[in-house]
């Protein structure tokens, strides 16, 4: 109070003096300043330095009064911040190599026509994905179709000749090739016994020359044709030759295999996936001739995929099939989330410039989240086990590219403290800094803490305080 009363005197103080300068009869006011008169002339630089020299220690004396007023009071402390929290843990943990590679793609196919014909349809868009055995392009099957149909008429007479020549004659069909055979026999003993009788006839003069001639040609036609039914009953009787047999399944087979091709030309008429993954690029049109062998579509798989990193030569020999890697990209904002990988390839050949050797890391990607070419920082743990301390990834804070963790002292307060990172694991991360195991480190509400504030833990480890 006595500070602010000084103030307004010290305004007072110069509000007179001015309006004295100004009003008394004794001063006279001039270019060169104001004087008393017959006295020594004040000048109106001295007016000034004066007035300045007031204005500053008026400010001086406001500043101290509202420092001793800030010491004296203020506002009123914060309320403690309720936070969540865990202990920092000791763990075993290996070391860690950190290695950058690129996502690639292990199975990249461009498809070609296997057959010629005219683009009927295109099922499939740059960019779409597709499953195993998905049809992606049609060409034009409709003269193949009437070919086949054409080939399995063929085919069905050739079978039903075959079927014929394996079953045999029928019993009734045997039975009638006999009866013609004895017929022929009976007709054969007729024309002997009159061509006897018109010989004994003829050599008696009793029957002329051309009877006789006709009874004798009667009789030989007889006998050729009581042969000829005697050969047909007796193949009948045998069935047919084994080679004529072996010769109609020979031609089943080839109008099969005539059958077949152009069943195969009318399945390669429609292009289809080998597996399962993305389109990239598509070459052909609806409407387009294809030529056999003509690029049609580029696909590549997406899931899993892959990444090939290069391992020094001093760690090799640590680096095992199946190891798991944790892996993080530069175009996915996730430092709370890990990616997990797995060597499923160590090829043991290495560049001899560099001494490294290529590892393949296997990537699953059900979501087709992680696309081909992203960079890929991958972390590889080997060796032995080493115990550092770790904190939930949760526990760490960013400001101006800096790492923090917050820490609860013994007197509920906060206590930031910047620390450096190293390997993570499972969701924890390993972390260097004035810190000691078992500290409470705070993993929620940590990003509007102050140094000092009061807190209020609840949901610690050991339960709600």
């Amino acid at each position: 109070m006595i500070l602010i009363v000084l103030q307004y005197i010290y305004l007072l103080d110069l509000s007179i003096c001015y309006s004295i300068i100004l009003r008394n009869n004794n001063f006279r006011v001039s270019q060169r300043g104001v004087s008393l008169r017959g006295e020594k002339v004040i000048t109106s630089k001295e007016i000034r330095f004066f007035l300045i020299a007031l204005f500053i220690l008026f400010i001086v004396v406001l500043d101290s009064s509202c420092e001793k007023k800030m010491e004296t009071g203020g506002p009123p402390a914060m309320p403690p911040a309720k936070v969540q929290v865990v202990h920092i843990e000791k763990r075993a943990l290996q070391s860690v190599i950190d290695l950058v590679g690129t996502v690639r793609s292990p199975k990249v196919s461009i498809l070609s026509s296997e057959v010629e014909g005219l683009v009927k349809d295109v099922v499939i868009k740059e960019g779409d994905f597709v499953e195993k055995r998905s049809v992606m392009v049609i060409l034009e099957n409709s003269q193949l179709k009437i070919q086949l149909k054409n080939r399995k008429a063929s085919l069905k007479e050739s079978l039903e000749r075959l079927n014929e020549l394996k079953s045999g004659a029928r019993p009734q069909e045997i039975e009638e090739a006999k009866a013609s055979m004895l017929e022929a026999n009976a007709f054969w003993s007729k024309a002997k016994n009159d061509f006897k009788r018109n010989k004994e006839l003829y050599d008696k003069k009793v029957v002329s020359e051309k009877e006789y001639v006709n009874s004798r040609l009667a009789s030989l036609a007889a006998k050729e044709l009581y042969h000829q039914k005697r050969l047909s009953y007796d193949l009948m009787v045998e069935g047919p030759r084994p080679e004529q047999i072996a010769q109609e399944e020979a031609r089943v087979k080839m109008k099969e295999a005539r059958v077949e091709l152009i069943e195969d030309k009318i399945r390669k008429s429609k292009i289809i996936s080998p597996y399962t993954g993305v389109v990239i690029e598509r070459f052909v049109e609806k409407g387009e001739w294809v030529e056999k062998g003509k690029r049609v579509l580029k696909i590549g798989q997406v899931d899993p995929l892959r990444i090939d990193i290069l391992i020094p030569e001093k760690i090799i020999s640590q680096v095992k099939r199946d190891d798991i890697v944790t892996i993080e990209f530069d175009a996915f904002n996730i430092d709370n989330e890990e990616v997990y990988g797995k060597v499923s390839t160590i090829i043991p050949f290495s560049d001899t410039s560099s001494r490294t050797y290529k590892v393949r890391i296997r990537l699953d990607n059900p979501e087709r989240r992680f696309k081909v070419g992203m960079v890929a920082r991958v972390s590889l743990f080997y060796g032995e086990n080493e115990e550092v301390l770790m904190v939930p990834q949760d526990a760490l804070t960013l400001s101006g590219g800096n790492k923090f963790i917050t820490t609860v002292a013994k007197d509920q307060t906060a206590h930031i403290v910047p620390v450096q990172i190293r390997r993570k694991c499972k969701g924890w991360i390993e972390v260097q800094g004035a810190i000691s195991e078992d500290d409470l480190v705070v993993i929620r509400g940590n990003e509007r803490l102050r140094p000092g504030q009061p807190v209020q833990v609840i949901n610690s480890s050991e339960g709600e305080t």
